[in-house]
Formats: structure tokens, C-alpha cells, sequence
């Protein structure tokens, strides 16, 4: 389930000046789909949700300009990725917005949207073959902000944790910090409801695997009936940390390669 185990299937540059480097990504393992794009926001305009074949809810609509951007990218990505796995009506294709802002994916279909300033990704699979999944892309934090955010996310131990394996403090909360996010839109269909930060804690850090492991809050693991420890794949370089987790089925486990 590493992120390294997606493998680039397609690629496809786009002569739209919004959306380009459209890529296609497949698990090596697990039928699970990644699809990813770059985007100029510079370019956006509100009549490209229409060029593009995007709804553009109201709630969108009234947004500011930085949010339309980043609603239209990541359901451009989202919308690529379900045609991939094979839907094809105007219906199926629609990604509802819920009551908290959760993508509501099309029955049989579970997926994760994840963006930045300039990326927009969606991790995809039927519900047959995966039980949660979470994507986040974030932009490292500036030093300057570490402190601020850090009260937020973690726990000392939790930094200490991640600085030992040879990480800076920008780099090592911006994981931390993002590995939740991945966790929280994981977990979320499942718990149906917003969770603190607090609720899961790292545990350890395996930078050869590139994955951090993390122990949900006991209590809330049994109310929810949640596993007690999830696994978070992280990838990262100067700019962005791209974080992941993937629970398949049962019946899919076998099918895993053993790195």
C-alpha cells in the first residue's frame, strides 16, 4: 500500500490553460486508481466549470474565488477518475457536496479529494474492494508558523517522534499534520461526524517504507468500531508532503505485493 506501489498508467498533457499534466496512476496490487492534475489558478475563471462539464453548486458559486478554483480542479480530477473506473452517465458522474462538505461519491464508489494551491488529486476504488480511503497534499509550513500550528495537531512526543528520523520541524509537522487529514477523511464516512486532532497519535515512523503509524483513541475506536491502529503513507519533496491511507477488503489483503 506504499504510494511508491502507484505507478504512472497514462499521462496526457492538456491544451486547456487551467488544468495540464493530467495523470493517471494505478495500484501495482489492489484495484485502487490515483488520478492527479496540475492547475493554474491564475486561469480560472467561472465559466470553466461549465467548459470543463463541472457542476458548480451554490455554496460554490457564493465562494471566493480561491475556493471555486479548488472545488473545480479537484471534481475535474474526481470526475477523471470515475470515468476511468467505468461510470459513464451525467448522474454518475455528479459528486454531491454533504452536510459538512464531504464529497458524496456515487453508490458503489468510495474515494478521497485532496488539493493544493496548484495540485489536485483523487484516490478511487469501488466499495467492494476498499473500506476507507484518505488523501492529503500539503505545502510544507513555513518555520514560522511550526509553533502555532503545532499546538493544534500534535503532542511533543508526536514531533520528537518524526525529528529523530532525521526530519526538520517544518517537514515534520507538515507529515504529522497531514497524515491526520488523511486519516480524518478515512475515518469520516465511517464516524459521521468532525474528530479532533487528538483522537489519533503517532506511534512510529518507518522512513524506509515511508509510512507512520498511528493508535485511535480507544474509546472512540469501539464507539465507532474503528480499527486501533491505521497506517499512513507519506511521500514528499521540497514543497509538498502527499500523505495516504488505504484500507482494503478483507478478500483484497492477499493480493498485496510484499515490498
Amino acid at each position: 500500500m506504499y504510494i511508491k506501489e502507484f505507478y504512472l498508467k497514462k499521462e496526457e498533457v492538456l491544451k486547456n490553460l487551467f488544468v495540464k499534466n493530467l495523470r493517471y496512476y494505478e495500484h501495482r496490487a489492489l484495484p485502487i486508481l490515483l488520478v492527479s492534475c496540475d492547475f493554474n489558478a491564475i486561469d480560472f475563471t467561472v465559466s470553466l466549470f461549465k467548459q470543463l462539464g463541472i457542476s458548480c453548486p451554490e455554496c460554490i458559486l457564493q465562494s471566493v474565488s480561491k475556493r471555486q478554483t479548488e472545488f473545480l480542479a479537484g471534481r475535474y480530477v474526481a470526475r477523471e477518475a470515475l470515468t476511468k473506473i467505468g461510470l459513464r452517465g451525467e448522474d454518475d458522474l455528479e459528486i454531491k457536496i454533504g452536510k459538512h462538505r464531504e464529497p458524496i461519491w456515487p453508490e458503489g464508489i468510495i474515494g478521497s479529494i485532496t488539493h493544493s494551491s496548484s495540485k489536485a488529486i483523487c484516490l478511487l476504488a469501488k466499495t467492494r474492494d476498499a473500506d476507507s480511503l484518505g488523501i492529503d497534499v500539503e505545502k510544507i509550513i513555513s518555520p514560522d508558523k511550526v509553533n502555532d500550528i503545532a499546538s493544534i495537531v500534535c503532542i511533543e512526543s508526536e514531533i520528537d517522534l518524526v525529528t529523530s528520523n532525521g526530519f526538520d520541524m517544518s517537514r515534520a509537522l507538515t507529515l504529522i499534520f497531514s497524515a491526520k487529514e488523511s486519516i480524518f477523511k478515512a475515518l469520516y464516512a465511517k464516524v459521521g461526524k468532525f474528530f479532533d486532532f487528538d483522537i489519533a497519535i503517532l506511534c512510529s515512523v518507518n522512513t524506509q517504507n515511508q509510512m507512520m503509524e498511528f493508535n485511535i483513541e480507544r474509546a472512540f475506536a469501539v464507539k465507532n468500531n474503528l480499527k486501533l491502529t491505521y497506517q499512513v503513507f507519506y511521500s514528499y519533496d521540497s514543497v509538498q508532503v502527499i500523505t495516504l491511507l488505504i484500507e482494503p477488503k478483507q478478500d483484497c489483503l492477499s493480493q498485496l505485493l510484499i515490498v
